[in-house]
């Protein structure tokens, strides 16, 4: 809900969807290989369980749980692209694989990273229907990306009472209270859950799927700005809380008929959520990967679509996140310098008297060592 937050604040009029179940399985898997200072700020940000263990068991649950039922299809899928010959951890390929069912695949991206990029976007495009054709657009990858971390998600269903397509009429929705547009409008007058909220000013209705498999929940303000409350975390959850207390009703509902598919750079929202250290290279450790810290995160992506329609819902995601490996400088080490500075006392000693001190305190003060 905090990343939803932090998206509703940029302003904007125009519609937008996000998935924050893949968002999480995406950067809960990269967070599995986070360190220190870079751990705590994404176990701070998304809310995550700080110990790892309990937050592998609690995802390797979530996981398993996501899964079809009767009529209705959904398919999670989360996938490990690593550049061949890249050292990652034996340890973290297990826990990506028993927590999250992820499954690796060796690419190419030092010396073809366009065609890594095509690779990545088929999947994608297999796992979400057909329907989510690039996750990664041109630009997004190049010859340092050691390590992308990509999850699908894709969800099919139909009502348990379809609307009639012979009532959809065109029909005005209100965007704003200042804005309108013409949208078709789908109508039914059905048995459906509903609930008035009066504390939060919203109405909550219920429209459930065939089997009762699952339900979508309709959130009606009562005022035409009142999606701006929901805004606000502890409001939201007090009316998803609500969402078992709906009672049967007959309703006189009139419904959009819509699609709409976001693509969304979530890197400046995810710092804005404290989560600073992942994205640069002198503070991100994920030596929770490959033993060293030599990767730091470069782009987190999502595309993610839904269409409603009289038959049913279709809905994907799908979440990327590119972890890059710090380049190499020319640059010489402590040790390295320390070794020569005192060898070449050594010389020194057996022409001129004195002697050479390097740095200002103790050893190691003075020189960084910043080795890729």
């Amino acid at each position: 809900m905090l990343i939803l937050q932090s998206l509703s604040t940029n302003g904007t009029e125009d519609s937008f969807v996000m998935s924050p179940v893949s968002l999480h399985l995406a950067l809960a898997l990269t967070y599995l290989g986070a360190r220190g200072r870079t751990a705590d700020q994404m176990a701070t940000g998304l809310k995550l369980h700080s110990n790892q263990s309990s937050l592998r068991t609690g995802f390797r649950h979530l996981f398993s749980s996501l899964k079809s039922s009767g009529s209705m299809n959904l398919q999670v899928a989360n996938r490990m692209y690593i550049q061949n010959s890249f050292n990652v951890l034996e340890d973290f390929r297990k826990l990506a694989r028993k927590s999250f069912g992820s499954d690796t695949q060796e690419v190419n991206f030092a010396n073809n990273y366009e065609k890594a990029r095509k690779t990545i976007n088929r999947w994608v495009k297999k796992k979400t229907g057909q329907k989510i054709t690039q996750i990664i657009g041109p630009g997004v990858l190049n010859e340092m990306t050691r390590l992308v971390l990509v999850n699908a998600v894709y969800f099919s269903a139909e009502w348990l009472q379809p609307f009639n397509t012979e009532n959809t009429k065109v029909g005005k929705f209100h965007v704003s209270r200042n804005k309108e547009v013409d949208v078709p409008m789908m109508h039914m007058k059905a048995f459906l859950g509903y609930k008035h909220v009066v504390s939060s000013g919203v109405r909550i209705l219920e429209l459930p799927y065939q089997d009762d498999a699952a339900s979508m929940f309709i959130l009606l303000p009562d005022d035409l700005e009142g999606i701006k409350n929901l805004e606000s975390g502890e409001n939201f959850a007090t009316v998803t809380s609500n969402f078992t207390d709906v009672q049967s009703q007959e309703i006189n509902l009139t419904l959009p008929k819509f699609r709409v598919e976001t693509s969304l750079d979530l890197k400046g929202n995810l710092m804005q959520l404290g989560m600073k250290d992942m994205f640069q290279k002198d503070s991100a450790d994920f030596s929770g990967i490959t033993g060293s810290r030599d990767l730091y995160v470069s782009h987190v992506l999502q595309k993610a679509f839904v269409e409603v329609t009289e038959l049913g819902t279709e809905a994907g995601a799908s979440s990327a996140v590119q972890l890059v490996c710090i380049e190499a400088e020319s640059r010489t080490s402590a040790v390295e310098i320390s070794m020569y500075m005192t060898k070449w006392a050594e010389e020194c000693s057996k022409k001129w008297r004195g002697y050479v001190e390097v740095g200002g305190g103790q050893k190691g003060d003075g020189i960084k060592n910043k080795q890729k």
